[in-house]
């Protein structure tokens, strides 16, 4: 069949509503779950909140094993793994430091102003140096988690023909949004709205390595220079 047989470099939108219930479907509901039926867990995430390093390990095991279905349904589906650019260097690391300064950047103006316009009781994340990584398995799960999303988000979701882009890089958004409600509304609102910087410099570079730094740096200190 030519549907399998070739390889292919863009994919269509019932691969990424596939690989969308394969990476985040879990997530997404019980992130929902607890914000509408107001479980502890979403109280929990605050300057108080922690993770523990079984919490860690067990997160990087359990997301191994979906990125492993995920990849088997892409190599089902032909995709041309030759079509992303990778750009691992010293200058795309820097690059990538320099994203997430910009994104903390963004993240503070974001709350600040929703904190100003609004009378909404606006949770700041810590930011740079409150949250630093201190065990190794916080390091790990960040690394991995930054590769994880940002290859689904940036690689993935945006591997699609151009006149399809804009749609899909508003339906990435809304997924963004969807499995960080645990956190509240408006920091999950936040969170969404980043991958519009990241995704309009991602088409610039074409190179995916900053954004997997950018995103475990975020992981590691939080969003956040103030």
């Amino acid at each position: 069949m030519k549907w399998i047989a070739e390889k292919r470099s863009h994919l269509n939108h019932y691969d990424l509503l596939v690989l969308t219930l394969i990476f985040f479907g879990a997530p997404i509901y019980w992130s929902n779950i607890g914000l509408l039926t107001g479980d502890s867990m979403t109280q929990a995430v605050g300057p108080e909140a922690s993770f523990t390093d079984d919490d860690n390990l067990g997160s990087l095991i359990h997301q191994l094993g979906l990125l492993a279905i995920g990849l088997v349904y892409l190599h089902w589906r032909r995709f041309d793994w030759r079509s992303l650019s990778w750009g691992i260097s010293w200058q795309m690391t820097l690059l990538g430091v320099v994203v997430y300064l910009g994104l903390s950047c963004f993240a503070d103006l974001s709350f600040y102003t929703l904190a100003l316009l609004t009378s909404w009781d606006v949770w700041h994340p810590n930011g740079f140096g409150a949250i630093f990584p201190q065990s190794l398995s916080l390091m790990m799960y960040s690394f991995f988690n930054g590769f994880y999303e940002e290859l689904f988000f940036l690689g993935l979701f945006l591997a699609v023909p151009k006149e399809r882009l804009w749609l899909t890089l508003a339906l990435s958004l809304l997924v963004r949004f969807s499995f960080h409600t645990y956190q509240g509304m408006v920091p999950a609102a936040v969170i969404g709205l980043t991958g519009i910087p990241m995704a309009l410099l991602y088409l610039r570079v074409k190179k995916l390595w900053p954004f997997f730094v950018a995103h475990a740096m975020g992981d590691m200190f939080g969003y956040g220079l103030v």
